[in-house]
């Protein structure tokens, strides 16, 4: 199961057209723009609304979500999810990364492809997501 995080203040959401996202699949979109959060609805995708205006507050509410996310999954769960983090915003990336990385969660990417480093970690090109 892949769960895509999609920091659609930084990237948007079209190019989630071009991925192969299954409906099984979960895909948190992360906006206070009504006509996102309207698309999500059509595409069955989640929209995480209601954060805080102002400066990083969606990348805030980003990692807490995936803290709060990851505490209810089992060691089997945290085997099974491909976490997919959607943003150019490198320190995001990084700290979405090292949420996993903490929690013993060894399979997430980045799309587009982060150039964060994360430690004892590669990512997966575009290609393998």
């Amino acid at each position: 199961m892949k769960i895509y995080y999609v920091d659609a203040e930084n990237i948007g959401i079209d190019f989630l057209a071009g991925q192969n996202i299954s409906v099984l699949d979960k895909v948190f979109v992360f906006s206070n723009n009504e006509s996102i959060t309207s698309e999500c609805e059509k595409r069955f995708y989640i929209g995480v609304t209601g954060y805080p205006v102002g400066k990083n507050q969606a990348d805030f509410y980003m990692v807490g979500h995936l803290a709060r996310l990851i505490s209810l999954l089992s060691d089997k769960e945290k085997g099974a999810i491909n976490f997919i983090f959607c943003s150019k915003d490198q320190d995001l990336l990084k700290a979405l990364g090292s949420q996993c990385s903490l929690s013993g969660i060894k399979t997430f990417s980045s799309y587009p492809v982060a150039t964060v480093s994360y430690t004892h970690l590669t990512l997966p090109t575009n290609r393998e997501v």
